[in-house]
């Protein structure tokens, strides 16, 4: 006799099924095979099988904080929104994963770039990338030069009037020494 399996088999896809909680689905399959012997066709049912489908949401969209822009020579730190049952985090600078950033919501950026975050839960689903987050290193103005309005060596009572060349943009901050 012959044997035919059959050639298609039942595919279910979960899709689309919301936010907010873990779905579980139940499954109980029953297989039946068609034998065909000896020109007559029979039936054969096996025992039935559940499967249990669960549905994990994805972690949430991460957002990083913190400041767009400092000077040159500093630092800033940036941090994950999402920090909450997280295994690890997949920073990037410029389309490049950052070496050493995987185990911490908050690196300390020292450099220019457009920066971007993913994480992963602990059940190992990983978030969409966050919006971009351009960071810019400002550079120091120039040091300013100080001129005096007259001699710098004057008896108590007198005075000189000290001055700088006024840079559009700049602020000033006067210091004594003493």
């Amino acid at each position: 006799g012959t044997l035919n399996y059959p050639s298609n088999s039942i595919t279910e896809t979960l899709t689309n099924w919301g936010t907010g909680r873990n779905i579980f689905v139940t499954y109980t399959i029953t297989p039946t095979i068609k034998v065909q012997w000896n020109g007559r066709i029979v039936t054969i049912s096996g025992d039935p099988k559940t499967f249990i489908v669960t549905v994990i949401n994805l972690p949430d969209l991460p957002k990083i904080n913190g400041s767009t822009s400092f000077c040159m020579g500093g630092s800033l730190a940036l941090s994950s929104s999402v920090t909450r049952d997280i295994a690890s985090y997949i920073w990037t600078i410029n389309g490049t994963q950052i070496p050493n950033s995987a185990a911490s919501s908050t690196i300390i950026v020292t450099g220019s770039g457009t920066y971007t975050l993913a994480v992963i839960n602990n059940n190992g689903c990983r978030s969409k990338v966050s919006n971009k987050k351009i960071i810019s290193e400002i550079s120091l103005p120039a040091k300013p030069t100080i001129t005096a309005s007259g001699v710098l060596k004057f008896c108590k009572g007198g005075s000189v009037t000290l001055s700088v060349t006024h840079v559009v943009g700049n602020t000033y901050q006067w210091y004594s020494k003493g």
